[in-house]
């Protein structure tokens, strides 16, 4: 969590250096580039603080990795006061005149405290405006109705054809809002307030023509792409600077943009219409609705980008132009701190390692010359691997991997082996980061990069780490995505290039355990309520079936409130006191599975939908949105379960 806030910290630094820039630089554009531009010289901004591409000289990863390197030698160096060069029956023995165990407590890290909080509020921020957007948007839309005005509908639709789109939802009448707007992520909807109607149809053309420039360039979405970037850098008043003034950003481009095809006389009644609506606004606005009201402290602007809209110069192109590229240029300087604590796209670490010795030790691994390493020696598939000394005592489990087919996620089209280097400080309570290597046939890797069949739902492919004449060595698409203890000293591991192939092979890839075929599950969970099978690994032996129900909340006044039946599939390791990861199934009849598909439902407060895991000609199983979001205590083993797709719909319901 350190290094992720070291990078988000970094990001933020180098994002408030863009935003400085680009304010200081606005007297000198504002009234000579285009509103449009202005708008997209945003996007520069927002792009800055979330990627963290850097070149190695990036002037805020520096800064932060210095901060960094700081805080960590004020941590480690109380450890590096006790070593243990030796053992004498199994313990450790301390070098004369080294400080005792007690004083090689090291101090608490800072980063890791303040990456803790950042997370917090991140995702507080994140659910607070998903919440307000969501009681907003119902409030709003409940008591809407359709314009039934033919007028009125034949003018939004001839504004809509002159705009170049399709055909669209016809607009909502409601009596709950005061000014025209548009709202909807997904289902975008323009509404008219009652008003509207009542005064007249001769501003019409002008209101939806606003409104639906909104709708044809996205606006919604690029101002939830800067909320979220918002919730990222909760921290950084800079950033809640920024959100404001893309927002205003945001009208005059749209002004601009209506204006540029209007004559002098239509952009004076585009004007009386902005005013009219500004009189007779009450109420507070939500900041992701895209509404043609806004304060009237910016009216004499919105006004005067009217009167002045047309085609830019080609001079005026050329500073856009080359203002654009100056932002982005500064973006690259600026640089980022990378989660690992290198700067992203420079040098990788140097790492410095002995030559490992060859000669076996006695728990039949090697170490290297200076001891200072671990060689973990396979003999099965032909590959040798360094591990710190630290792992001495480091366990291997043997699982599968499988690849399907990329139409038919249940067409399992190959599987092989994968094994997993355990740290010694694993347990079950507290898992940390694994060392998954998956292995391949030479004829499995080529279909593999042929796309023939994939083997993670990532659109990312394994990365290869060695390969011999029989077996191709790869690491997993991220194998480490939740973060869990312990991936950063796996990442420094992989970094030092740990794996070397080596033809000293016993099992050859036409021997059962390089086999392809399906394997053969240890325990098939049947159900024949619903109609599916669902593989379990032989340690679930004794699990238990948890019934629940979910709940679906309705979304439209049509539709009512829904519930359906969740199996929880648990560990049988799972207690009171330490409750494991459930494996949980939701099932769905079609016609609620279309519901949720639709948007007529939700069954979570994340706007996130359920996973499909099969279906048979009655039901829909699937798994619930975020279901391991607070990464109890075996939620590694379920994800990896879930991997192999282990559920196989039938038709033996009742």
């Amino acid at each position: 969590m350190s290094e992720v806030f070291k990078l988000v910290l970094s990001l933020s630094l180098s994002g408030s250096g863009l935003i400085l820039l680009l304010l200081a630089l606005r007297p000198l554009f504002r009234n000579k580039l285009s509103k449009t531009w202005q708008y997209y010289l945003w996007l520069i901004v927002l792009l800055r603080l979330i990627v963290p591409y850097s070149p190695s000289f990036g002037l805020t990863g520096i800064f932060t990795e210095t901060a960094g390197s700081a805080a960590e030698a004020r941590q480690i160096a109380p450890v590096e006061a006790f070593s243990a060069p030796a053992k004498a029956g199994g313990q450790a023995l301390p070098e004369a005149g080294a400080a005792p165990p007690a004083q090689a407590a090291a101090s608490p890290d800072i980063f890791q405290f303040l990456g803790v909080v950042w997370l917090s509020g991140a995702v507080l921020a994140f659910a607070v405006k998903s919440i307000q957007y969501a009681v907003f948007t119902r409030k709003i839309r409940k008591g809407a109705r359709p314009a039934a005005d033919a007028g009125v509908l034949d003018i939004f639709e001839k504004t809509a054809a002159s705009l170049g789109l399709g055909k669209i939802a016809a607009p909502l009448v409601s009596a709950r809002i005061s000014t025209p707007m548009l709202v909807g992520l997904l289902r975008p909807a323009v509404l008219l307030p009652e008003a509207a109607l009542s005064a007249g149809r001769a501003a019409l053309p002008y209101v939806f023509r606003h409104e639906l420039t909104h709708l044809k360039r996205r606006d919604i979405v690029y101002k939830w792409f800067a909320e979220v970037i918002l919730c990222v850098h909760w921290f950084n008043p800079l950033a809640y600077l920024m959100t404001g003034y893309i927002a205003e950003a945001c009208e005059l481009s749209c002004d601009e943009a209506v204006a540029a095809r209007l004559g002098d006389n239509e952009r004076r009644a585009y004007g009386n219409a902005l005013l009219d609506t500004a009189a007779q606004a009450s109420g507070r606005r939500h900041l992701l609705m895209m509404t043609l009201r806004e304060d009237k402290i910016s009216m004499k602007e919105r006004l005067r980008t009217i009167m002045k809209a047309g085609k830019k110069s080609r001079r005026t192109v050329i500073a856009s132009s080359a203002l654009a590229l100056s932002l982005c240029l500064a973006a690259v300087l600026l640089g980022a701190c990378s989660a690992g604590g290198t700067t992203v796209g420079g040098p990788p670490p140097q790492e410095s390692s002995a030559s490992p010795d060859t000669s076996p030790s006695p728990s039949g691994d090697a170490t290297d010359a200076m001891g200072q390493n671990i060689v973990y020696k396979n003999t099965d598939y032909g590959f040798d691997f360094t591990l710190p000394k630290d792992w001495q005592d480091y366990t291997i489990v043997s699982q599968q991997w499988s690849g399907w087919d990329i139409g038919n996620t249940s067409n399992i089209l190959a599987t092989g082996p994968q094994l997993l280097i355990r740290s010694p400080q694993w347990t079950a309570a507290k898992p940390t980061q694994d060392i998954p290597i998956m292995i391949f046939t030479l004829t499995q890797w080529e279909d593999l990069q042929q796309e023939k069949f994939v083997v993670s739902a990532a659109p990312v492919p394994p990365s290869e780490l060695g390969r011999n004449s029989k077996y191709v060595f790869a690491l997993p698409a991220r194998y480490n995505f939740a973060y869990p203890p312990g991936y950063e000293e796996v990442e420094q591991i992989m970094n030092g290039e740990p794996l070397t192939p080596t033809e000293d092979i016993s099992v050859l890839p036409d021997t059962p355990a390089a086999s392809s075929s399906t394997p053969t599950p240890a325990i098939v969970y049947k159900n024949t309520q619903y109609g599916f099978n669902f593989d379990l690994p032989a340690e679930w032996k004794g699990y238990k079936i948890v019934s629940e129900e979910w709940k679906g909340t309705p979304l439209t006044d049509q539709q009512a409130a829904t519930t359906g039946p969740q199996l929880l599939i648990r560990n049988p390791k799972w207690t009171k006191d330490t409750p494991t990861q459930d494996i949980p199934i939701m099932v769905f009849t079609m016609k609620q599975w279309d519901d949720v598909q639709e948007g007529n439902i939700a069954v979570s407060a994340a706007p996130i939908l359920p996973s499909e895991l099969g279906r048979n000609s009655k039901y829909v199983f699937a798994l619930p949105p975020r279901y391991n979001y607070a990464f109890p205590a075996g939620y590694e083993e379920v994800d990896q379960l879930l991997q192999g797709k282990p559920l196989h719909a039938n038709e033996s319901f009742k």
